[in-house]
């Protein structure tokens, strides 16, 4: 068995320096083998870019290894959770899909596509007030006249759908400062203005035209009133 030597010379003998200070170079990865460096060595694989240092010894039965630790760039990724997910021994952190979501990476671009699929609506049945949710679609199917209030928070494209099938009717609410668009008419801005079925069928979609603030009826079944 071999090791890679790292000793010093005064004069020029093409063999590495023991110092610390002056990486060894390889087009290899280092390996628990590799004793004969000084602690503190740095070590870079010139075919990947990838920097180990050397950190510490250990022996087993009269056996010395070399503990090589990957020098990290970014050593961890946060997500929205606020958890930090730290490189694994390779340096590499996943980037996993959830539902509806493929990540994938190219390798000769040194890139990764995020794509999202279409994971359209969440459907319910409702028969009580309630304040409506985006991206959700709801069918009205008992109770009195139901009072739906428009969520306080929205994004551009964000979609609500709702349908009379067994309510009395629905009678869609809005906060402060907030409108809906029906075709040529607009509400009252504000808690005044408010989009109300007429009969059962009445169907409205509505989609978020100005964040938090105005919605536009982009279709509807029935003759809807608007105030």
């Amino acid at each position: 068995m071999s090791f890679r030597s790292n000793e010093i010379y005064s004069i020029n003998s093409g063999s590495t320096s023991t110092s610390p200070y002056i990486p060894y170079v390889s087009t290899v990865n280092p390996s628990n083998l590799d004793i004969n460096f000084p602690l503190y060595q740095v070590w870079i694989n010139s075919s990947t870019g990838q920097e180990w240092i050397l950190l510490s010894f250990s022996q087993s039965n009269g056996t010395v290894t070399a503990n090589w630790n990957i020098i990290p760039g970014i050593t961890t990724l946060t997500g929205t959770n606020a958890v930090a997910v730290n490189q694994d021994s390779n340096g590499n952190v996943n980037i996993l899909g959830g539902a509806g979501v493929t990540v994938t990476g190219n390798e000769t671009a040194n890139s990764l596509t995020i794509s999202v699929s279409d994971l359209g609506l969440n459907w319910s049945t409702i028969s009580a007030d309630q304040t409506l949710v985006v991206d959700n679609g709801y069918f009205c199917t008992g109770g009195a006249v139901l009072n739906l209030a428009l969520p306080a928070v929205s994004a551009l494209g964000d979609t609500i759908i709702i349908y009379l099938d067994g309510s009395s009717g629905f009678t869609i609410t809005q906060a402060a400062l907030q409108q809906i668009r029906l075709a040529s008419k607009t509400s009252t801005a504000g808690v005044g203005g408010s989009l109300s079925s007429t009969a059962q069928g009445d169907s409205v979609t509505l989609v978020c035209r100005t964040a938090n603030l105005v919605w536009t009826v982009i279709a509807s079944n029935g003759n809807l009133t608007i105030v």
